[in-house]
Order: C-alpha cells, then structure tokens, then sequence
C-alpha cells in the first residue's frame, strides 16, 4: 500500500480487479473487498496511480466535513458556533481515525445531513440519499427510521401523504439504481448478479475473529468484554443491551425529535441517530467517533433532567476523551489510548455523548 491507508487500497484494487473481469470478493485474503458493487463505482473515478487517488480521497472527504457544517443550521449564532467547536474536538480523533484507515464517514454524514435539509423541500431527494447508503454500508439502513417517525408525526398532524409517497419512491428509486441498473450499466447484469451473489457470500461468511478486533467498539462487543463471553454474549445480556436501546430511540422520539427542527436545524436532528447506529453496529469501528461532531448542539437547548446526572455525563464524557490524548494514557500507565480499546473505552465515550441528546 505505500503511505497511503490499506482500506482504500483494498478498494482501490478491487476497483482494478472489476476494470480486468476479476471477482474482487476474495473471503481469505488479509483484507478483503466487502461492500457492495455499487460502492464500488465512485472509485473509476479517481486516478488509476493509487497515491494519487488517496489525495483526491482524502481530499473529498474533507470537502464533504465542509459541506456537513455549512448546512449543519440555518442560523449560525455564537452560541451554535461554538458548540460545533466543541463537536469538532470531542470528534477530532474520529476524524482522523476516518482519514488513516480511508473510510467513507465524512461522505456518509455528509449525505445523512443532507438528506435531513432536503426532507422539508424534497422528500424524494431526501429518500433516494437515505436509499443511498446502505449501499455504501448495510447497517445505515437504520438511519431510515428517524424519518419513518418523522413522516409518520406529519401525518398524524396533516393526513398529507404526499411526502411519505415521495420518500418511499425516493428509498424504491435508490435501490433498483444503486443495486441493479448502475452496477448493470458498468458491468453487464450478468455479471452484476454474480458480483452481487459474491458479495453476499463474503459478508454472511466473516470470520468470528473480524467481530473481537480491538478497533471494534460496539455496544455487544462491549458486553463480551466487560462480563465475559458467557456473560456477555448470552441471550439475557442481548435482552437487556435491546431493552436499553429501544427505550434510548423512545427517548429521541420524545425528546431529541420534538426539540429540533429538520429544516432549521439539520445537523443536531439527524446526529444522535447517527451515533446510535455506530453504537449498536455488530462492526462499530473507532473511526465512527467522527459522529459525535452534531450531538453537542442540543446543549443548546438542555432537556429538563437531573443535575447531578447531566453533571455526571459531562465528567465521564470528559474523562474518556482525555484518555484518547497524549499524555494521559501513559500516565494511566498504557503505552497508547488504543490498548484502552479492549476496555471499550470508546463505547463509553460515545454512550456518555449520546447521553446529551436523551
């Protein structure tokens, strides 16, 4: 790979694999090519010399940061500017987390808020950039929700279904595009089926040792490594670590949701959904801490709540934070702040961020 990250090599040699009629899913190699044949296609578009095309990658996504905080708010006040400062650096070391390893993050928020600007003007174009992503990664279908209760609140009040209609035609539209007639186009159909089959193949096939890596922070891999796997892994621990999840949602219907407006307010809307969807990815890896950036603007607006334990979520947020940083994990005595990652140090980050919007 050179100096440039190995994930985007990985797809950066799957693309060259597509160009010379070879399957690019290959299950035993070190790192293999595991998003759809779709994702595959914004790649024919960078260089064909790999360093350069890292450049250009990296330098996308930087734009797409841009575009993700200037139709973050309508209305930047000082005090919303300066809690997206705050956003920027709970977020930094997700931000580049993203940009070592060669993710696609900053594009996905970028897309996410987008989508939740255009909802109020344009429910299609809102839906086909929600369709969108679970094609660049399947567990971003869960992002379709917010927006099932968003319509769903319209509705109740306006018995409109007119943006429901354009929504679903929207998410409809973005899957037979994104999953048949782009791939087709490039392809042929033929051979789209087969890469697709492929591609099925390799993700229900991941290896058990992919889920423990270090770098995973999700919810239940947390529980495995806080109570054991017997413990952890058991059927009463998924139970619970469900129950808890469902009643965080029912908290950002109630709360989150009827405090922020879609059209004013896009970033802090869609920003806890996001979160929520890296903490309870089965694959929640460390580069999606660049999610948090959003979640601090619903200080702007504090729900009513205790102060002591809004006072106890800053102090554990602070405190996880400030073990990602020099010198602080030597100081604990770890040589880095990733041998804290089999703690799951970072889902508590992130559960502790998420805790601000509920």
């Amino acid at each position: 790979p050179g100096g440039h990250s190995q994930t985007i090599y990985a797809a950066l040699l799957a693309r060259d694999r597509l160009i010379q009629g070879m399957d690019p899913y290959i299950p035993n190699e070190i790192l293999p090519y595991k998003y759809s044949p779709f994702a595959a296609l914004p790649y024919y578009l960078l260089p064909t010399d790999h360093a350069m095309a890292w450049f250009y990658f990296k330098l996308v996504s930087i734009l797409a940061l841009i575009k993700t905080l200037a139709f973050g708010y309508r209305e930047a006040t000082w005090r919303r500017v300066l809690l997206t400062f705050v956003g920027i650096a709970l977020a930094w070391k997700g931000f580049a987390q993203t940009i070592f390893y060669g993710q696609l993050e900053f594009i996905i928020l970028a897309m996410a808020v987008g989508a939740t600007w255009l909802f109020p003007f344009s429910p299609l174009l809102a839906g086909i950039l929600i369709g969108i992503l679970p094609w660049l990664k399947i567990p971003l279908g869960f992002l379709v929700f917010p927006f099932l209760i968003l319509l769903w609140t319209d509705y109740s009040r306006t018995r409109n279904t007119r943006p429901g209609i354009a929504f679903f035609g929207g998410l409809g539209l973005a899957s037979v595009f994104c999953g048949v007639i782009f791939p087709a186009l490039a392809f042929g159909l033929d051979r789209t089926l087969e890469l697709t089959r492929s591609w099925l193949v390799l993700i229900k096939t991941q290896p058990p040792e992919l889920f423990e890596e270090a770098i995973n922070q999700s919810i239940w891999m947390a529980m495995v490594r806080w109570f054991g796997p017997a413990v952890g892994g058991s059927f009463v621990m998924k139970a619970i670590v469900l129950a808890l999840i469902l009643g965080a949602m029912a908290l950002l219907v109630r709360r989150h949701m009827r405090n922020w407006s879609v059209r004013e307010n896009p970033l802090v809307w869609i920003s806890p959904w996001i979160l929520l969807n890296q903490i309870i990815n089965p694959l929640g890896w460390v580069w999606g801490g660049l999610f948090v950036l959003g979640v601090p603007l619903a200080l702007e607006k504090p729900l009513p709540r205790k102060r002591w334990l809004f006072v106890l979520t800053l102090i554990l947020i602070a405190a996880t934070w400030l073990v990602q940083q020099r010198p602080f994990p030597q100081m604990m005595g770890f040589a880095t702040w990733e041998d804290l990652f089999p703690l799951a140090s970072i889902t508590v980050f992130w559960v502790a961020v998420l805790a601000l919007a509920l």
